[in-house]
């Protein structure tokens, strides 16, 4: 390909097939590193070059990460997505926000104090409740998410 490999990084030994190849990152150096040493025996038989390993060893690396990131990353967004969008149609029944920004004018427009009193009882009550909902359902998300995070470790330990 080209003459300059001054900036390339060489691992191992650099791919007779493919000279501008390189490994990406310094953990698929060490895992690679660590696959041919255990598989050196196996894999290599003298005429074949490390080029399939290297390959194969790469492909487990991306797919791993892969999996790790859609796995933990993208479901943990997808469901925090979905509880806001269950949180804010709840705020439209139980309406926590008007409550809150309401707390101290008095029930229905009744300046006396009966009306101050009832109006911060009444809403300390609807708060509370909602509050408890709103908390029930956000420690039930973490919980779901805790469990699916936990599968794949409990799949792992279980074959070992």
């Amino acid at each position: 390909m080209g003459s300059d490999t001054s900036s390339q990084i060489f691992v191992f030994r650099q791919s007779r097939a493919y000279p501008s190849r390189a490994l990406k990152t310094r953990t698929s150096q060490v895992v690679c590193g660590i696959f041919f040493a255990f598989f050196k025996k196996r894999l290599y038989n003298g005429d074949m070059g490390y080029e399939s390993a290297l390959y194969i060893g790469e492909q487990v690396i991306s797919r791993i990460k892969a999996f790790v990131r859609h796995w933990y990353y993208d479901s943990f967004f997808a469901l925090l997505t979905y509880t806001t969008e269950v949180l804010t149609l709840l705020d439209k029944k139980l309406a926590l926000r008007v409550t809150l920004r309401n707390f101290f004018q008095p029930l229905y427009q009744d300046h006396t104090p009966i009306g101050h009193t009832l109006g911060i009882v009444f809403r300390s009550f609807r708060v509370a409740l909602a509050g408890l909902l709103y908390a029930g359902i956000a420690l039930t998300v973490a919980m779901i998410y805790v469990a699916w995070a936990g599968i794949p470790i409990v799949i792992i330990l279980s074959g070992i």
